[in-house]
């Protein structure tokens, strides 16, 4: 089992799949959390969503191309990614002062996933 990061519409919702989507999913012993990657926003309507399948990219790509799904893997884990794809997605963490008030914003750095996500990811 591998984990994935895919682009997905906002709202996309395992309990809405058709039935051949479930089969799908079934097919390659998919995993569908509810819910975006945790420090995450949607940007232009989409959603970054961790998930597990025994595929690979180019399989996964397919598959969402021959159900005419608008969605799009932007990581493999173990396969060089570009990080590019992934940090329009990660919410700024604030900067505060001792008194806990916000004193700025900062770019949220890649390897904030690499934690939350807990597997090897590669990143470009």
């Amino acid at each position: 089992m591998k984990q994935f990061i895919l682009k997905i519409p906002e709202g996309t919702n395992a309990e809405d799949f058709s039935e051949e989507l479930q089969d799908a999913v079934k097919s390659v012993n998919g995993s569908f959390p509810a819910g975006r990657v945790i420090g995450s926003q949607t940007v232009d309507g989409y959603d970054i969503k961790l998930v597990m399948a025994n595929a690979d990219k180019v399989s996964l790509d397919s598959m969402f191309e021959l159900l005419s799904l608008d969605w799009d893997v932007l990581a493999e884990e173990g396969e060089p990614n570009d990080e590019s794809l992934i940090l329009p997605y990660l919410i700024d963490k604030s900067i505060l002062d001792e008194d806990g008030e916000q004193i700025s914003l900062e770019s949220q750095s890649i390897d904030y996933l690499q934690t939350f996500a807990g597997h090897k990811w590669e990143w470009l």
